[in-house]
């Protein structure tokens, strides 16, 4: 009988710690086993899935005027990777996607891992085993039961029948500090599975357990949670990736203006826009935004646009009104969409909608909006109407002619000529403005050729001429593009690089080796001064001449010598030439 209630209690004992172990990873500072857990990769944290910290989506929750689109910033994944919130993954290895976006592999008591898209026993928490090998329960097996004792399949038995839990050994009693829980010797001021006494587990909702003191305590939460009022009894009790108030975390609130909030995946979102609001830019961050009651530009809903051909229109109640039409046109039709699409000059609409020319006054004057009965010089009759050829955009040098229509014109007409919209001109003999301003051969005007003096090459750019590279030996010093390169290299006052010669001595601008130029003195050997520090506003600072340190060219440096006599000299430079040198003249 004794026998039959030992093995009663061990069953019971080893079903007190798998459901332990699915909810407490290791209890306190000390594993069942009683080893530190400081060093064991952590098998929730090893899992825990990036919060998706994007503000898209790709529906407002409500009807609008125009079809949601999706969010214009959402990524195009890599090949053997899906887009999981805002996130490319590969789901072949991600634990917090593995083989499908959202699938979290966190198994019992195990650090878990991803391959080829399912999910695996990386190694267990202390105290505990992978005894079936089988991933999906983890590590199912505490290792502080006479069953198995330290290791899988460790029985205890004979002169030790017992196991002692923090030791992870068969022993024949209970240590001192530790109590006898059916088989296992456990200490209950530590132990997840036995917190106080035998039998009362630490399983605390959403959350790895812990045993201090013999009472539990929230180790970790559960990815996605949050111990957000510091209450051990209720555990983890925020769901971080939908709650509102603390959405990613605790007391993180989401709030929209004219709208209402939600929480997914971490992120706060436009849940809904009240009446005459609509989150047009798709950004949470002002939410909805666009009072798309007096909007133009979203009348109604996002993008609907009041803009109406020959008129001035406004939004009004969510709906496009027009306020004025152009001079000269009229909404005869009372279509919003159509603007004012009726020109007031024909003789069917004659200075006002409806104001037919008939009888003896058969033709409209565009001039005064009036039926005569012929067309008066400099006007002429357009099919029923008396133009000025020179002014009238319809009918622009001759009847029928409509500047705008025309490649690249403007709604002008001047002396019997469409205006050109800026960077074209009409350089040939073909309707409309057809010919480019920017070229070499027409910058800025018809037949204006951009070549300047002295200039290799020349660009055109918005109408205007600019050197790109200078011939040989000249060089644009004054930075004037209009007297193109004006400056030669081979004078005194812009030797070499657009700088005068030193003065005071009897200077000449020679070639160097190489082809290009520089300050020497009538004598024999070089003489020249150098820009050594590359600051342009000092000019030409060092002596090459005598400076030691920059002797003949930037950075020579003269060393000391010993002279005849064996006497050792400072160094020194002269003519630009570290001394002794050998003569040159």
């Amino acid at each position: 009988m004794a026998g039959a209630r030992r093995d009663t209690a061990a069953v019971a004992m080893k079903k007190w710690l798998i459901v332990a172990a699915l909810s407490s990873a290791h209890c306190g500072s000390a594993s069942l086993l009683g080893t530190s857990d400081a060093g064991t990769p952590d098998p929730f944290d090893a899992t825990t899935p990036a919060m998706d910290a994007s503000l898209d989506q790709s529906s407002d929750g409500r009807p609008d005027s125009t079809a949601d689109v999706a969010p214009v910033d959402a990524p195009s994944c890599p090949a053997g990777t899906i887009l999981c919130g805002a996130a490319c993954v590969d789901p072949s290895s991600d634990p917090s996607h593995c083989g499908s976006c959202g699938r979290l592999c966190s198994l019992a008591a195990a650090v878990a891992a991803c391959s080829r898209g399912a999910c695996t026993v990386n190694g267990c928490v202390a105290g505990f085993g992978d005894c079936d090998r089988i991933a999906d329960n983890g590590c199912e097996v505490p290792l502080g039961t006479a069953a198995n004792c330290g290791a899988c399949g460790v029985a205890c038995s004979g002169a030790a029948p017992l196991c002692d839990a923090a030791m992870g050994r068969c022993v024949s009693g209970c240590p001192a500090g530790t109590t006898l829980c059916s088989s296992a010797c456990v200490d209950t001021s530590s132990s997840a599975s036995h917190c106080g006494m035998c039998g009362n587990a630490c399983s605390l909702p959403n959350a790895t357990s812990s045993c201090s003191g013999g009472s539990c305590s929230v180790l970790r939460c559960n990815p996605g949670f949050a111990d957000c009022d510091g209450l051990a009894r209720n555990g983890c009790e925020v769901d971080t990736r939908s709650n509102v108030m603390n959405c990613g975390s605790c007391g993180a609130v989401c709030r929209v203006a004219n709208g209402t909030p939600s929480c997914a995946a971490s992120a706060c979102r436009v849940a809904s826009c009240a009446a005459g609001f609509a989150d047009c830019d798709r950004s949470v961050l002002n939410g909805c935004e666009t009072a798309t009651a007096t909007d133009s530009a979203n009348c109604g809903g996002c993008g609907v646009s009041c803009s109406s051909s020959n008129a001035t229109s406004a939004c009004a109640s969510g709906a496009c009104e027009i306020v004025s039409c152009d001079p000269g046109f009229g909404d005869c039709d009372r279509v919003v969409l159509n603007g004012c699409e009726a020109p007031l000059v024909t003789a069917s609409n004659c200075g006002a909608c409806g104001v037919r020319c008939l009888g003896a006054t058969p033709r409209c004057n565009a001039m005064t909006g009036r039926c005569e009965p012929t067309c008066v010089a400099p006007l002429v009759d357009c099919g029923g109407t008396c133009v000025d050829l020179n002014t009238d955009r319809s009918n622009c040098g001759r009847c029928g002619t409509l500047c705008g229509g025309a490649p690249f014109t403007t709604g002008t007409c001047v002396g019997g000529v469409c205006g050109c919209q800026t960077g074209y001109g009409d350089c040939t003999t073909a309707a409309g403005c057809e010919t480019r301003l920017n070229t070499n051969a027409n910058c800025g005007g018809c037949g204006v050729a951009c070549a300047l003096p002295n200039a290799a090459t020349t660009s055109c750019a918005s109408g205007t001429c600019a050197i790109v590279t200078c011939a040989a030996d000249f060089a644009d010093c004054d930075g004037m593009a209009a007297n193109g390169c004006e400056a030669r290299l081979d004078a005194v006052a812009s030797c070499g690089q657009c700088r005068a010669c030193p003065t005071g001595t009897t200077v000449t601008c020679l070639p160097r080796v190489g082809g290009s130029f520089r300050c020497v003195n009538n004598r024999c050997s070089p003489g020249w001064r150098g820009d050594c520090n590359g600051v342009s506003g000092d000019g030409y600072e060092v002596d090459l001449l005598n400076d030691t340190q920059n002797c003949g060219v930037c950075g020579r440096v003269c060393a000391p010598y010993t002279a005849g006599d064996g006497a050792v000299r400072p160094a020194q430079c002269s003519s630009g030439e570290c001394l002794p040198r050998s003569p040159i003249c």
